[in-house]
């Protein structure tokens, strides 16, 4: 049986924490610690819960089941004990990790992937004062906010899928269910699915080094900036929030609250600080091929069985291209949306005109956010909106262009898809917004 959950060291663990951070790679190295310094790789298959509101698990090495801290091994519950029924200093080795608020739909919180740091803040603070509220987040293996662009709740089609896979769940009639779809035709005994996600988990002595040991203060040093990188613009939300507020004053905006929370939102997926969409073109967060395949042989897709994922953007890139859907609303802030009934196509002329003017406010010279890096970003980006059906004013384009203005949309791992079209009447493309950031053009 291959295990699951494996006691390592950094001589043996190096060479992959390398290629997943070779910045903190070489930190440890120059520590060089021995073999006592225990390490564990931790692999979760796709779409495992991680984490919840109550308890952080653990795989374990006799069966499929996720376990808590209480029932793993004596040797291994005692050296990650310091983390109590949360989660350990870690660090994603391969693929990836979702963080996500559930409510009515899975709102992502954050993306994790390869070379990622996690529980720094509460391990590395030594005030012992957490402001960090509990059972909000959950934290899955892969992405948890995915989904197949066309619908795949078929009912007919719908049995081909379950009868091939074992899956037992009604047909989805919402994105939101796609996921639960994903996660059993990967966990089928049919499928054959090795697609994991490893978690490299640092044992209490690593804890207690990086807490009292002067030696290693080059390294708490270096996941405390992590940690501090990671939160940058949380720290001065509430400030954008008020300047948000300025500039409506000063503009006598009175937009829909739903959409101005909405506007916000984008700038903050502009600026890294919440994940947007995109169409996946590997396999790093769900195991996209697989289902690719699943669905146009066997359930018989029309479409292109392109797969959206969360992204989050770091402003060390320099290009980037997602998305943002009013079918898929995942503001972490929400106003109630207006009584007034109004279509899908005005309110993306009304979030336009609101974008538009707050994101020439923020880069205007004389803005309090002139010399920061949100004004940089939000003047090198460019926001195009898109609807199935066409806007007589052409303020607003078609959601028929996107394939041909983001190749990404028909990209199929599984190659034996690629002659179909791209599925431009998808939910997700009736009202959604394209944000492509270039700071090359401002080199």
């Amino acid at each position: 049986m291959i295990k699951k959950i494996t006691e390592t060291n950094w001589a043996q663990v190096r060479e992959e924490a390398k290629q997943a951070n070779p910045a903190f790679a070489d930190i440890v190295d120059r520590l060089a610690p021995d073999k006592s310094f225990i390490l564990y790789k931790a692999y979760y298959p796709y779409g495992a819960i991680i984490g919840d509101d109550r308890y952080f698990y653990y795989p374990n090495n006799t069966d499929d089941h996720l376990v808590t801290i209480t029932d793993l091994p004596k040797n291994i519950a005692n050296n990650l004990a310091y983390a109590g029924n949360s989660i350990p200093i870690g660090m994603v080795l391969h693929n990836s990790v979702e963080l996500f608020i559930q409510r009515n739909i899975s709102i992502p919180r954050s993306v994790y992937n390869a070379g990622t740091f996690f529980a720094l803040p509460r391990e590395l603070d030594d005030t012992n004062m957490s402001y960090h509220p509990s059972g909000l987040l959950t934290m899955s293996s892969g992405a948890r906010s995915t989904f197949m662009l066309p619908n795949i709740g078929d009912a007919v089609k719908y049995t081909h899928i379950q009868n091939q896979f074992g899956i037992k769940s009604l047909p989805p009639k919402s994105y939101t269910s796609h996921w639960d779809v994903f996660r059993q035709i990967a966990s089928s005994k049919v499928a054959k699915c090795d697609w994991s996600s490893c978690l490299l988990y640092f044992s209490k002595k690593w804890a207690d080094h990086l807490a009292n040991d002067p030696a290693w203060r080059e390294l708490k040093i270096f996941l405390m900036k992590s940690g501090w990188k990671q939160g940058s613009f949380h720290r001065n939300e509430i400030y954008y929030n008020y300047i948000f507020s300025l500039i409506q004053q000063k503009r006598n905006l009175k937009p829909n609250p739903y959409l101005a929370d909405t506007a916000n939102h984008i700038l903050s997926m502009v600026a890294g600080a919440y994940p947007g969409f995109i169409p996946a073109t590997n396999n790093e967060s769900v195991p996209v091929e697989l289902l690719q395949q699943a669905f146009a042989e066997c359930y018989g897709l029309q479409y292109l069985p392109t797969v959206i994922q969360p992204y989050m953007y770091s402003p060390q890139n320099k290009k980037c291209t997602m998305y943002y859907s009013l079918q898929y609303p995942s503001t972490i802030v929400f106003s109630p949306k207006s009584r007034k009934i109004a279509s899908t196509i005005h309110e993306l002329k009304e979030l336009k005109h609101i974008v538009n003017i707050l994101f020439d406010e923020i880069t205007n010279k004389s803005s309090m956010c002139a010399n920061t890096i949100v004004a940089k970003l939000a003047k090198c980006t460019k926001l195009e909106f898109y609807h199935n059906k066409p806007d007589p004013h052409k303020e607003i384009k078609l959601s028929t262009e996107l394939a041909k203005d983001d190749y990404r949309f028909a990209e199929m791992l599984y190659k034996n898809a690629s002659n179909l079209p791209f599925a431009s009447p998808a939910s997700f493309v009736r009202g959604c917004v394209k944000i492509s950031i270039d700071q090359t053009q401002s080199e």
